[in-house]
């Protein structure tokens, strides 16, 4: 179970003559209530400390996802800054809002 909050700010840009929305960098933050994680052939496949290590995982998830939640907000508000802008720039500011 998880949830996102999203801030995602833009201004316009000349271009070729043609005027185009640009966003900044995305302010992304995630909460993320539960997570189960299940990592095969750990320690090559060992059936006694490969149990134990997800066992382990799964009891301190909470201390695992505070570990790498900013880095995956980080890796996730890059991605997404960079496919808006990707599809903002193929249009101009007039396409994309006819009526302003």
């Amino acid at each position: 179970n998880y949830d996102s909050d999203c801030l995602l700010k833009s201004h316009k840009i000349v271009k070729n003559n043609n005027t185009h929305v640009n966003f900044e960098r995305m302010k992304f933050k995630i909460k993320i209530e539960k997570a189960r994680i299940n990592l095969d052939n750990l320690f090559g496949g060992d059936p006694i400390l490969g149990p134990a290590s997800n066992e382990v995982l799964n009891a301190n998830n909470d201390l695992l996802l505070d570990e790498i939640k900013p880095a995956l907000e980080d890796s996730l508000s890059d991605l997404f800054t960079s496919i808006a802008n990707k599809i903002t720039g193929i249009f101009t500011y007039d396409e994309l809002f006819p009526n302003n």
